[in-house]
């Protein structure tokens, strides 16, 4: 799988990935969540060699979570309206974690 493909390279050049900016859209038991990444060879250097954001699409089924879609696309660099933490449509809020749903009501 994936982990197997990737293990190796990760452990010869470093690879971390940081989170820098979510929006989250929620509608009853469906949520779209947009996370913005960089990506570091370690975790010191000035400037990323990657910029990235997801689309991870959530349906809750009453109890739980579950992940239905995640999309990625990277690029050098990331469009500056993906890097900023405001929209026209939503707000991006910063979180430590990737996600932290179940406290999210609307």
């Amino acid at each position: 799988g994936y982990i197997a493909r990737v293990e190796p390279l990760f452990e010869k050049s470093g690879f971390y990935k940081t989170e820098i900016a979510r929006r989250v859209e929620h509608f009853g038991s469906i949520a779209h969540v947009w996370s913005t990444y960089e990506s570091r060879r370690d975790p010191s250097d000035p400037e990323p060699f990657m910029r990235g954001i997801n689309s991870i699409q959530l349906f809750n089924d009453g109890k739980h979570w579950c992940i239905f879609i995640d999309l990625s696309a990277a690029r050098k660099p990331a469009a500056a309206s993906a890097r900023s933490n405001t929209s026209k449509r939503g707000r991006f809020v910063r979180m430590p974690v990737l996600f932290s749903l179940g406290n999210h009501q609307r």
